[in-house]
């Protein structure tokens, strides 16, 4: 994902993503780091996948592929994505399990994949010396604050943002406010 990113683009770059966009701007350090000026982070994992959450991912994927993948997305996924308060209120739920529906089984499969052999990036942040924006929905119950407050110590220049009343998809429950938290870093960083 993260050399099929680059090759789209030429000169230096600023990374921008969302759980595993996130894992793919870092990813994208990995391979250029003299390409990145900067690189922001929303809701993601600097982590290897774990034994067990390799596992259950494996497992969701079989459901999925014997005629259960909207009962996985519905039951077990886009329900864990979102704030307390928006959970009862299905809209962007609805939202999540269409968009996953309508790329199918064979896309779910391989972010799967791509998620379950993904590398540990806790090593290398210290390394990662371009400015960097750590920030999670103040409710993210898959990629945790405490995960993003550790990240946001390891990286070198890095600002570290919470988002109100959001969850795992924080770019969708508040979209206004991710991009305030965006653009006002932006700014901070400065043109270089």
């Amino acid at each position: 994902m993260a050399a099929a990113a680059l090759a789209g683009v030429e000169g230096r770059v600023i990374p921008v993503g969302l759980s595993m966009g996130g894992m793919v701007a870092l990813e994208i350090w990995r391979q250029v780091p003299g390409r990145v000026a900067a690189l922001a982070l929303f809701d993601t994992d600097a982590g290897a996948d774990t034994p067990q959450r390799r596992a259950k991912r494996d497992a969701q994927v079989l459901r999925a592929q014997h005629g259960e993948f909207r009962g996985v997305l519905e039951k077990e996924l886009a329900l864990g994505y979102f704030s307390a308060a928006q959970t009862p209120h299905l809209p962007l739920h609805d939202v999540v399990v269409s968009r996953a529906l309508d790329q199918g089984v064979g896309a779910f499969a391989a972010q799967a994949t791509a998620l379950a052999t993904r590398c540990d990036s806790w090593p290398l942040l210290e390394r990662i010396a371009a400015p960097a924006l750590v920030a999670c929905g103040s409710e993210d119950r898959i990629c945790l604050p405490r995960w993003h407050e550790r990240m946001a110590s390891l990286l070198p220049r890095a600002t570290l943002r919470s988002i109100p009343r959001a969850g795992h998809l924080s770019s969708l429950e508040q979209p206004k406010a991710v991009s305030r938290v965006l653009r006002a870093w932006i700014d901070d960083i400065g043109p270089s």
